[in-house]
């Protein structure tokens, strides 16, 4: 919870690229009226889900509601390319 954009992205890159992840789970960390969202880009996490095959859980419990649209969209246009 306390790591720099920099370094969050890349933990978040590297547990992507591990051959046996299969799902990031509250991607963006974000918990309404107490935790803002994380930052990293969110293009270059997406790309490497979609070059290992990785899913982005869509958690839509009223806490999170994690992802945004926009990254939600962002997502199926990576799975339409697999």
């Amino acid at each position: 919870m306390n790591l720099d954009t920099a370094a969050r992205q890349t933990a978040l890159l590297a547990a992507i690229e591990n051959p046996y992840a299969q799902i990031i789970a509250h991607p963006t960390g974000r918990l309404l009226l107490r935790r803002e969202a994380f930052t990293y880009d969110m293009e270059k996490v997406l790309d490497a889900c979609a070059k290992h095959g990785v899913a982005m859980e869509c958690n839509s419990y009223p806490d999170r509601l994690d992802l945004k649209d926009l990254h939600l969209r962002m997502c199926k246009d990576r799975a339409s390319r697999w």
